[in-house]
């Protein structure tokens, strides 16, 4: 896949015969508060790691004098002076049976230092010989988190990187990551009240786990279960599916999983990361969790306020805070502290105000000495299992009725008769009314729902008909705002005509539009591609079980734009660029050396039009950043951007149609009939049935 699913990555573009219509423009997606995108983020970060071609037993040259012959060297490790040098010139290329995808990235020294630094913050990486430093220094030798690794493995995968790195093979892939859904627009996590129980049940884990220094290091899953790649992801941007078509149901799986596996074992692995101190939670470690599945480490029985409350189950907001930035795939450390926030909002957990908590009445804090507990309902939430429980029984540690403390929840900070879910929320969740059957579209409607709907298809092998009708939605999404952005512009030419303001401030304002609207449209022809490359192309990491003739016109509008639109066209340009910070590149070359090819910089350069040849001419970012505005061939452009979007929107559409009816048909019942199912009904009180 070009990239993730919930981030598209605009480029510049060109295909076979390119024209010029095919190129976009645009620096890393920014959220409101200026942030990197996580899907940019997480990619950056896994080109890296694939570019730094990571050893168990790293080779460095003798005249690299960051690391003296004395220092102990750690697996699969590298330094920061080689991280910059190789941030310069990122370059990943992935070849499929039709099509091989390049991609590119050039980042400056200065930018490359603040992104390693904010991978640091983010627990993809640590110093392994100092695991408590969470600042990046020369010499130091850095390593890939058991979280950084999980990354990496669901990229490959995503790619369809068919040389599997060594890291993934190593013990260090030891974490099923749990990744959020975000919004495409903002990068915001959508949640609902029913999500965020889920959440805390799996951040709690199947067993209470007390942290203790004589504890067994963790479980971790085998090498053959995480090479398959099952993650947790899931998102639908909260729109209601009304789509109509009809189609066999068959999963593919892909092919990466029997050659990454070969012939590894499913024998007991230890963590390199596991140890008897750095593991409590009270410990200043900067990565604690190597496992997500074993639950947050809690405290044993805890005495506060001189003995007169006793709390057996207890752990810090600080824990709460650590397994969210080891075990997800939150980026920002301030994103976390918002997820912890709401288990309390939501009731799941509350405060202990007795010293030597320091809990503050008004006020959510994160700190090793804030305690929290479980409510009632948390615990209900939670639902750890009794044999577990009984375990635990024998190992000496309490159970899971005395570990559920009773005391009386502060209005401050929650509602004091917490239920699972309001009325309205219940009827939300549920997907109906009093009398109301479960269908798809209220399946898809809720993220809890979703989420537990997205782990069923993991397990029946085709979750790649919901993943693709998640991505034309999104894009039919950008589509829609394209369209919007088209009316404003006319509407807005039509009023400058008779308006009485200054020539000057009415060019202004139809510039600023245009800009905005080569920029949408460059998204979506950019987001056509990956849905192209990721799920319809031959051989694609996610090929779709669709009608041979409509993979064919798909390909067609993909692979030659300018016979659908016109068999007449067959103007060629082209391009090169001049490499500058935080800007990426990226290639689809298909049969007959065609291309697709997109390139993010700051300064683009303009080509000779009537000759085949480029010849390159450096102009200003600001000039021609979005093409629209600057000349009459600039406006043409557009319009076959425009052409080309029109022709690929009612493809795309019937493939959503398809997805859907096969979803609807062949994979709800089972869903509805499964056992994740059924315990979330009973969780919700409501009865699965179908119309």
């Amino acid at each position: 896949m070009l990239s993730g699913l919930m981030n598209t990555e605009s480029c510049e573009l060109r295909h076979f015969n390119p024209a010029a219509h095919e190129v976009a423009s645009k620096a890393f997606k920014r959220t409101p508060n200026g942030l990197i995108f996580t899907e940019d983020l997480k990619r950056v970060f896994s080109i890296l790691l694939i570019c730094l071609d990571l050893k168990e037993k790293p080779v460095l040259p003798s005249r690299h004098q960051l690391f003296p012959a004395f220092q102990r060297m750690y697996p699969f490790s590298f330094c920061l002076r080689d991280a910059i040098s190789t941030m310069a010139n990122l370059k990943l290329q992935i070849n499929m049976n039709y099509t091989r995808v390049s991609m590119s990235y050039s980042i400056k020294t200065e930018l490359a230092c603040r992104m390693l630094q904010m991978m640091m913050d983010a627990k993809l990486l640590h110093a392994p010989a100092d695991r408590t430093r969470a600042e990046l220094k020369e010499g130091l030798a850095i390593q890939p988190t058991p979280k950084g690794v999980a990354v990496l493995q669901r990229y490959v995968r995503q790619v369809g990187l068919k040389n599997t790195p060594a890291l993934l093979k190593s013990d260090l892939n030891s974490m099923e990551l749990f990744t959020f859904e975000r919004s495409s627009m903002t990068d915001a996590i959508i949640h609902s009240d029913y999500f965020v129980s889920l959440l805390f049940a799996r951040m709690m884990g199947p067993v209470q786990n007390v942290w203790s220094p004589d504890n067994r290091p963790d479980d971790i899953p085998a090498l053959s279960k995480l090479l398959e790649c099952i993650d947790d992801t899931f998102s639908l941007e909260g729109s209601t599916p009304a789509l109509n078509a009809s189609q066999d149901c068959l999963g593919s799986f892909p092919q990466i999983v029997a050659e990454a596996t070969g012939n590894i074992l499913n024998e007991h692995r230890s963590s390199p990361l596991s140890h008897r101190f750095f593991t409590n939670p009270d410990s200043t470690s900067h990565v604690q969790y190597y496992a997500s599945t074993c639950g947050l480490r809690l405290f044993n029985t805890k005495t506060f306020n001189s003995e007169i409350a006793v709390h057996e189950c207890t752990f810090s907001t600080k824990a709460i805070w650590q397994w969210l930035m080891d075990c997800t795939d939150i980026m920002y450390p301030k994103e976390a502290v918002t997820i912890a926030s709401l288990f309390l909002k939501n009731g799941l957990i509350k405060p202990i105000f007795c010293t030597p908590s320091e809990n503050h009445r008004n006020r959510f804090s994160i700190g090793p000495k804030c305690f929290f507990t479980l409510t009632e309902f948390g615990g209900e939430s939670v639902q750890w299992k009794a044999e577990d429980t009984m375990k635990n029984l024998a190992d000496g540690l309490p159970p899971r009725s005395q570990a559920i403390t009773h005391l009386t929840l502060k209005n401050d900070y929650t509602h004091e008769n917490k239920t699972l879910l309001s009325p309205s929320s219940l009827e939300f969740v549920s997907g109906r009314k009093d009398g109301e059957s479960t269908n798809l579209a209220n399946v898809l409607r809720d993220p809890g729902m979703r989420y537990l709907f997205k782990t069923h298809l993991e397990k029946e092998f085709c979750v790649e008909n919901l993943d693709v009708f998640i991505e034309i939605k999104k894009f039919l999404k950008r589509m829609t705002v394209l369209k919007n952005l088209l009316e404003t512009k006319l509407s807005r030419e039509s009023d400058g005509k008779n308006s009485s303001r200054s020539k000057h401030f009415s060019d202004l304002v139809i510039s600023t539009i245009n800009h905005a609207l080569f920029r949408q449209a460059s998204e979506c022809l950019e987001n056509a591609y990956q849905i192209y490359s990721s799920f319809v192309a031959p051989g694609s990491p996610y090929q779709l079980n669709i009608d041979h003739k409509l993979r064919e016109a798909i390909t067609e509008v993909i692979l030659h734009p300018q016979h659908s639109i016109s068999s007449d066209e067959t103007t060629h340009v082209g391009h090169r660029t001049k490499h500058t910070d935080n800007k990426a590149g990226m290639t689809i070359e298909g049969e007959r050396k065609s291309t697709i090819r997109s390139n993010l910089k700051d300064v683009l350069t303009t080509t000779d039009h009537t000759n085949h040849e480029a010849t390159p001419q450096e102009v200003s970012f600001a000039s021609t950043y979005y093409g629209i505005g600057v000349n009459d061939k600039s406006e043409g452009d557009f319009s076959s951007i425009l052409k080309t979007l029109k022709l690929i929107y009612p493809l795309y559409e019937n493939v959503a149609g398809v997805m859907y009816q096969l979803m609807e048909v062949d994979s709800l019942p089972k869903f509805i009939n499964s056992e994740i199912y059924q315990e979330a009904a009973a969780m919700l009180n409501f009865d699965g049935t179908m119309p």
